[in-house]
């Protein structure tokens, strides 16, 4: 079960499993790890996987982080129906794909989430009126900022994601990509970092 109280710290300590193995995504959260990153974009692990991942990294008493393959709604409403807690959708270049991410991660009135109550990320449909209550607000969406038509589209995206109902920003910072594109920005990124964290 994760801890109550991980919610309430400011930053969280995780690691990533990218071998797929629930045993070891348990262990991490044994270990004192707060989050445990799941990775589907740039591993093998299926969804069948994932899902047990994330069984094992609650029973660990940590949080699953799921990084999905896309930002389309088989990408995102997948990760959350298998339990993922954080879901973290790649390649987001421009305020609109931060609309759609929202839009296929959020219930009512936020988004559009698809609903089935015999899944693992609505608890099996077991507390369907409080489940469906606490889904938007115990489920967080992660955009990720990974190319320089994204970190110049930035403001756009996080004005666009905060609005529509995402709660955390990913910035892939060891791009060289991204290097490049922030010579003269980081004053404004630092900013923008410091504003979120805030």
């Amino acid at each position: 079960m994760v801890k109550t109280d991980i919610w309430k710290k400011r930053a969280l300590i995780g690691c990533a499993v990218g071998i797929g193995s629930p045993r070891i995504a348990e262990l991490a959260g044994r270990l004192g790890f707060d989050a445990v990153w799941i990775e589907m974009e740039h591993a093998s692990t299926d969804l069948v996987t994932a899902e047990q991942m994330c069984v094992a990294t609650e029973a660990g008493g940590a949080i699953p982080i799921v990084r999905t393959a896309g930002y389309h709604r088989e990408h995102i409403l997948h990760a959350l129906e298998i339990g993922g807690r954080i879901i973290v959708a790649p390649l987001v270049n421009d305020a609109e794909t931060a609309r759609e991410v929202v839009k296929h991660g959020k219930f009512r009135p936020l988004g559009q989430r698809g609903f089935n109550s015999r899944s693992r990320g609505l608890e099996f449909g077991l507390d369907m009126p409080g489940m469906l209550r606490r889904a938007n607000d115990e489920t967080h969406l992660m955009p990720q900022i990974e190319t320089v038509e994204a970190v110049n589209n930035l403001d756009k995206i996080l004005d666009a994601a905060i609005a529509a109902g995402a709660d955390l920003l990913i910035v892939a910072s060891d791009y060289k990509a991204l290097i490049e594109a922030w010579r003269g920005q980081l004053d404004r990124l630092h900013g923008t970092a410091s504003n979120i964290v805030s």
